[in-house]
């Protein structure tokens, strides 16, 4: 849906062949600049910036949704060397760089489960949630990096579950 809202507007404003490149990377391109705005008013129940990655994420991917080994690897050294400049990597594999920091995340707990959680683990952590919640009442209130959703620090969470990942939308 979003993919069609976006070729539908190329093609009102007849942007052409470059079109797709010029609404994605709008930034570079002054004449569609904070078009995303005009492009969100077809999909209301969405905010713009949600349109604008979801269209980043659909048009980027790759078609061949596999990775390699090779390519797992690649992420592996580059992370290494470079640390997590996803979206340089992106660009040199092709892929969009959320997915790369997906593979990332698969690398990084090879051993992680699959499946239920079992008792012991919604326990331990509904304790971590609490416990993160606790403290953060006797602190003071800031945003910082990693506080995902409802203020609660979903990265360390997750530090102490080495073998479950928790994917927060």
């Amino acid at each position: 849906m979003i993919k069609n809202v976006v070729i539908n507007y190329i093609e009102a404003h007849r942007l052409g062949e470059e079109g797709l490149d010029m609404v994605l990377h709008c930034r570079s391109h002054p004449e569609v600049k904070n078009r995303w705005k005009e492009i969100g008013v077809s999909v209301p129940w969405r905010p713009c910036e949600s349109i604008y990655y979801r269209a980043h994420i659909i048009v980027e991917r790759d078609e061949n949704r596999k990775w390699t080994p090779e390519e797992l690897e690649l992420i592996q050294k580059f992370y290494e060397k470079h640390g997590s400049d996803w979206k340089m990597l992106a660009g040199t594999l092709g892929k969009h760089r959320l997915h790369v920091k997906d593979a990332w995340r698969r690398i990084k707990l090879p051993n992680r489960k699959k499946g239920q959680w079992s008792h012991e683990e919604y326990q331990k952590l509904f304790h971590l949630v609490n416990m993160d919640l606790r403290l953060k009442a006797f602190e003071e209130k800031k945003t910082k990096h990693g506080m995902l959703r409802d203020n609660i620090s979903w990265e360390a969470i997750t530090d102490c579950l080495p073998d479950q990942i928790l994917f927060v939308a």
